[in-house]
């Protein structure tokens, strides 16, 4: 498929009968496009791209129908206040952490929060104590995140003094890993600490049918997360900060709208604020009849699947390090670590394009907008390729995953302003064991740092790093799976 520039590309990928297991979650389906008027029928995007002319409101300074729109979404979702972003939940993220966290206070997060977490921590010289989930399967899979183990690190740093401001956690996982909101809410607001939950995966929770878990707002949770262009049928970054009704009395909504002023563009797009709009209505009038239909076709795929041998789909249903889990999220494991192998094999030889691949397993994104078509053509693919996989070649590498903390010899900021005035330089990932990152290292997607700068690089992450490359896995910031950017000064 010869194309000469991006809109070459996206026309044709139109125009094929590539299916999308990925996001965004409106998967360019005209039929229910159209049925639901998420866009002007005859229209192009150009008749309706303007500016803050009079009358169409500011979402810098919302009073009128952006303003109404976000109620609208928090009266859906049971938010006391609900904020667009035309930026995603990165830029979310960053206003939600940043409006209501000073620089040098304490937070907990979890270990496989979203990299824009992390940038958070970097930008607003936050200082972060993390905690590690448990994995829940062979794949190296995060499970929930552990009430336990978040009020015993909170009894932990006490001792020192050290009074946490936050919990950061993501839930559902890229994976669909649900953890236990209410409870870890109840410790953090114990502890006089907010929880502020990266619920970007989970926009859909609390919409459809009670076969999905609620939404972190509903379970206590302070703030929230979502991105509505991953699971819902809306556009690329698009995104909500939800901010739970029990905090509107406080300073912190006007805070976090401080923080959006300065992060968003001053001239965000009303197609995009729109369309939140239109997937708030669509969900709020038809999401029931939507979601009836969705979780047929996945119980149907479940089913159909079930008899595979060598492919596994991955549910976590009995694990007990998973308190809930997103059925829409299918995993899928593959063994002797070929992951990216069945990724690339469903998109060169079937035309399904999956979300993302793993060392040891691979994604597919569903939606309510999703067709049966696709669920089927998938069932089919997996089944034409079950045998393949018990005699496909392995990948010579270790199984090693990021089971530990790596040692830590600075915070990020101190460790970005050590590279800044001392420099970096770049070495053998095998050389590197012993020195300091000078970067984040992440397999993207899902943007989860293996390393963050500061960081000590041991023999079990460069072993990691490295089986993740010869796997096929995307290797992202300081690292291209060959070498890596260490601290002059380490």
């Amino acid at each position: 498929m010869k194309v000469n520039d991006m809109l070459d590309s996206l026309k044709a990928l139109a125009g094929s009968d590539y299916y999308p297991f990925h996001m965004p979650g409106h998967k360019r389906n005209d039929e229910l496009i159209k049925k639901y008027g998420l866009f002007p029928d005859g229209m192009t995007p150009y008749d309706i791209d303007i500016t803050e002319i009079d009358g169409f409101d500011d979402l810098h300074d919302a009073e009128g129908i952006i303003r109404s729109a976000e109620n609208e979404a928090a009266s859906l979702i049971g938010a006391g206040k609900t904020i667009f972003s035309v930026n995603g939940s990165t830029c979310g993220l960053l206003a939600a952490i940043g409006g209501t966290i000073d620089s040098g206070d304490a937070v907990i997060m979890t270990r496989n929060c979203h990299k824009a977490v992390y940038h958070a921590m970097e930008l607003f010289g936050i200082r972060p104590y993390y905690l590690l989930p448990p994995l829940v399967s062979a794949s190296g899979i995060f499970g929930n995140v552990s009430s336990a183990g978040v009020e015993a690190i909170f009894n932990k740093l006490n001792e020192k003094g050290i009074r946490p401001k936050a919990v950061i956690i993501t839930s559902p996982t890229y994976e669909g890993v649900v953890s236990d909101i209410a409870t870890i809410a109840r410790i953090a607001h114990d502890q006089g600490a907010l929880l502020i939950v990266d619920e970007a995966h989970g926009a859909h929770f609390g919409l459809l049918s009670d076969r999905f878990p609620a939404n972190a707002i509903s379970l206590g949770a302070d703030i929230s997360v979502q991105s509505f262009h991953k699971t819902l049928p809306c556009y690329t970054t698009t995104a909500v900060v939800n901010i739970n009704r029990d905090i509107c009395d406080t300073e912190i909504p006007e805070r976090i709208s401080h923080e959006l002023d300065i992060l968003e563009t001053s001239s965000p797009s009303y197609i995009l604020m729109a369309g939140i709009e239109q997937a708030v209505k669509c969900m709020r009038d038809h999401g029931r009849e939507l979601a009836d239909n969705y979780v047929d076709m996945l119980d149907k795929f479940y089913k159909t699947t079930a008899d595979l041998n060598n492919i596994r789909i991955n549910n976590f249903i009995h694990n007990e390090n998973v308190f809930d889990f997103d059925m829409g999220k299918i995993v899928i494991e593959v063994p002797y670590k070929c992951g990216a192998k069945l990724y690339e094999r469903l998109q060169s030889d079937y035309h399904l394009i999956l979300e993302m691949r793993s060392r040891d397993y691979a994604l597919a994104m569903t939606s309510v907008f999703d067709k049966a078509e696709g669920f089927e053509r998938l069932a089919n693919a997996l089944h034409e390729l079950d045998d393949y996989f018990i005699n496909a070649e392995p990948c010579n590498s270790s199984g090693a995953f990021l089971t530990e903390l790596p040692e830590k010899k600075y915070d990020i900021n101190e460790a970005i302003k050590s590279v800044r005035k001392k420099g970096r330089k770049f070495i053998s990932l095998r050389e590197s064991e012993g020195k300091i990152s000078a970067d984040y290292v992440y397999f993207y997607p899902p943007g989860v740092p293996i390393l963050t700068p500061g960081e000590i690089i041991n023999d079990n992450i460069i072993e990691y790093i490295a089986s993740a490359k010869e796997a096929g896995v995307l290797i992202k910031g300081g690292s291209d799976g060959y070498g890596t950017y260490i601290c002059n000064d380490g």
